[in-house]
């Protein structure tokens, strides 16, 4: 059975799904949700995923300032939130895909200098108060 068709009925049936390695079926889902970030990247008219992380809406903006204050180390005030933590989740999970370790994808937009090794407690914390 192939990943696509694995997943799917992992999804509708977990009981007749055969049993795969959890590390490998995740490898293999982070390699497909990767594939697919050039292609959506051209269909979103832009040329990057630094361009990517550049798209807020106001409404992201806005939603962001109101609830960053319950994320440790966030900026209130950092230039487009949502777009960065979205590039930031893409850029980590091709980092783990690679196998390197643990990296700081946010840049500027926590304060928290020790953020590396806190990655993903971070990221979740970013993306509870983003338009994700």
């Amino acid at each position: 059975m192939d990943w696509l068709a694995w997943a799917f009925t992992f999804k509708v049936d977990p009981g007749r799904a055969p049993g795969r390695d959890a590390r490998e079926a995740w490898r293999a889902s982070a390699r497909a949700i990767l594939e697919t970030v050039p292609v959506a990247l051209c269909h979103a008219g832009l040329d990057s995923l630094a361009e990517y992380a550049r798209h807020d809406t106001w409404l992201d903006n806005v939603a962001y300032r109101l609830h960053a204050g319950r994320v440790p180390g966030a900026r209130r005030w950092a230039a487009h939130p949502t777009g960065r933590v979205r590039a930031a989740t893409l850029a980590l999970l091709a980092d783990r895909v690679a196998g390197q370790g643990s990296m700081d994808p946010f840049g500027t937009l926590v304060d928290v200098p020790s953020a590396a090794s806190q990655v993903v407690p971070l990221l979740a914390g970013l993306r509870s108060v983003t338009s994700q």
